[in-house]
Order: C-alpha cells, then structure tokens, then sequence
C-alpha cells in the first residue's frame, strides 16, 4: 500500500476551519458548523447531566494524550477539496480531519453508533467529529443528537464510554423511530484511539476496532482482524466495531447517459458524485481510493483530457472513458501532446463489450467493468 508521504499534491499549514489549529500537511477540510443556540451548545442543567453522563466522580482526570508529529499520518492533496462531502458524513469523510486535529495538538471527540438497525434510513458507517467550541464534522442520524453530542463534548471526557441514549419525541421523528427507543453511542476522545486507526481510515480500507467494555469504559482498544463488512456488536464486555467503505463513482458529464450511471451507481449502494467542473473533478480526483471509479463523458476534449489526466495522477482504481472510438482517440492525443502516453488504467470506450445500445445498458456494462476490475485488484 502505497504510504500517504507519497501521494501527490502540495501542503498546507492550518485547518482553521474546523478549529484544530495549525496541523501541518492537511487541506481540504469542511467548513466549521456550530449549534446556533442561546445557551452556547448546552442545555439547562447541563452540568448535573454531563457528570452523571460520564460517571466522572473519579478523585482526578487524567489530562488526554498528547500527539506527537510523527504519531499521525501526513496526507497530501492536489486541490481544496472537503473530504467529507465526497465520502458522506462517516467515519472515513471525518478521517482526515480529526486527524489534522490530532497532529495539530487540538482537542476533538468523535462518535458513532452502536445500532444503525434502529435507524436503517443512515449510513451505518456515519460518525460526527466535535471540537470545544462546538465545531462539527461529519454526520451521526441526520443531526438528531447533535445538542447531546455538543453537551457531551463540553464535559472534555478523558475516557471512551459506551453511551446509552434515549431518543425523546423530536429525535425519535428525525431518526425514524419510536419515542423512547435507545442508541447507543460510542463517544470518545480521539485521542484515545489508537494511532494505527487512522491511517487505514485515511487511506480508506475496511478497519476493526476492538475493546472490553467496563462498567460502560472502553478499555484494551485495539485494531483487529480486518472486516469484510461493516458491523457493531457488543456481547457482554467485548465490542467490536468494524468499518468497511462504501465504493464512491465521480461522473463527469451530463445527458441522460450520466442520468443512467447515478441511477445505476446509487442501486448497488455506492455512493455518487456527479461533477459537472473540470475543475471540480480535478479536486475530487487526489481523494479517491482504489475501491472508487471516475467515468467522464461528453465531447469537450480539453476538459475530458485535464480530468482524464488528475484521475491518472491518483490512487482512483476504475477509470471509465464514454464515447465512440473517435473521441478516445482525439483523448488519448490530447493526453500524449501533454506527455501522458501510458494510459492504460483508462478503459475505454468505458464498459464490457455486451452490445449495449441504451443509457441503461452501457451503465450497467460500466458498473460491472468497475466491480470486476476492484475485485481483480483486491486479490
């Protein structure tokens, strides 16, 4: 696996954004969101509930981790992209930034649930980050609890903690379920993860964690065998939670063509960027992985062509060009002008040779080209 110091791209000092200071070699991190509340992100009595919340009635807390330069991995993009807005509001969309936090020396906490069953409308994989001041990153069941989260991060917990959570009316209709169901959630400073949790989110590849639960602490987390799918399962005091990425396609193009693709795309349960800007697909493409696909289309050979370029100069695994023999040439001419002769990652005419004559069709010869080409490469 190629190291994240390679990958291409320049750095920069700072992501303010989110309020992690200075975290040298980060970009592309989302805008801050913080709760527009009267009572600074914490509800009335706030301070009783946080410590019965964390049980932090201990003689002393002990002060969270510091993170050394070196414990964090660097990542380096071409453009300003926000990861999180490609990847969904999950635990790999927040990856980055909590890490740039870390690095930074910044303080952030992030959360996830433990029962994606009872809100099956949601990423299972979705997490949110939050920083003192109320910044936030990511997404957890729509934003339901993010009041309870931003409550929880302001007691500043030294500790994971498995945290049981009982929806009240308004948040059992945002999340889709009955009054008084419980969700759990995982709340824990980042800091006290493991380092080697953070690069395999980074660079997107399926991750485990595993912890005993005690009297509601996590204790022992650990990385554990990799995961093939994503689930959580706490079994009296053992928890493992496993991540697997969902597979991300950026279409570059319009027409009923790229209509076809998202339709197709979105019905085998990836995610889908549709990407109108060259320059807009030449920032999405240094964030893509090896699970992920970018297909263009259209007969403006000088965009196709800069696209077709960033996609080659990336990690993306599926690279799809649309169109006749004709306009693969006059991209493969624009491509070499420019000193790009191994094009060989480029399929194209994008798609399995099936006969296909409608939209529907070639999108699905396309879908099926990218799965057999990512599951050729992962073995």
């Amino acid at each position: 696996m190629q190291a994240l110091d390679d990958l291409h791209g320049r750095k920069v000092d700072g992501v303010s954004d989110f309020g992690c200071g200075a975290a040298d070699g980060y970009e592309g991190l989302a805008e801050t969101k913080v709760a527009d509340r009267a009572d600074g992100g914490v509800q009335q009595g706030g301070a009783a509930k946080r410590e019965q919340l964390f049980r932090l009635a201990e003689p002393s807390r002990r002060p969270s981790r510091q993170y050394q330069p070196s414990d964090i991995p660097r990542r380096r993009i071409d453009h300003a992209v926000d990861v999180s807005e490609h990847y969904g509001g999950n635990v790999y969309g927040i990856a980055l930034s909590v890490a740039a936090c870390l690095r930074g020396g910044t303080r952030v906490d992030v959360a996830w649930t433990l029962d994606p069953h009872h809100a099956p409308s949601f990423d299972a994989t979705d997490a949110v980050a939050i920083t003192p001041g109320g910044g936030r990153l990511g997404s957890l069941l729509g934003g339901a609890l993010d009041s309870r989260l931003v409550e929880l991060a302001t007691a500043e917990p030294t500790e994971a903690r498995v945290v049981p959570i009982e929806l009240d009316p308004i948040e059992a209709a945002a999340v889709g379920a009955e009054p008084g169901t419980q969700i759990r959630i995982v709340f824990s400073p980042a800091s006290v993860l493991p380092d080697a949790v953070w690069e395999p989110l980074l660079e997107r590849r399926p991750v485990r964690l595993d912890a005993t639960v005690i009297d509601g602490r996590l204790a022992d987390v650990t990385i554990g065998a990799v995961p093939s799918s994503v689930a959580f399962v706490l079994d009296g005091a053992s928890l493992r939670c496993d991540w697997s990425p969902t597979p991300t396609i950026v279409v570059f193009g319009g027409g009923p063509m790229a209509d076809a693709l998202g339709r197709g795309a979105e019905f085998v349960g990836w995610n889908v960027q549709r990407v109108g800007g060259a320059e807009h697909a030449i920032g999405i493409a240094p964030t893509l992985s090896p699970i992920d696909g970018l297909v263009v289309m259209g007969h403006e050979t000088e965009a196709v062509g800069r696209v077709l370029q960033a996609a080659l100069g990336s990690r993306v695994g599926y690279i799809g060009s649309i169109g006749p023999a004709a306009l693969q040439e006059d991209r493969g001419d624009w491509l070499a002008y420019r000193g790009v002769t191994d094009t060989s990652r480029i399929h194209g005419p994008a798609g399995f040779d099936i006969g296909a004559t409608s939209p529907e069709e070639v999108a699905l010869s396309v879908i099926c080209e990218m799965i057999s080409v990512r599951n050729e490469s992962a073995t």
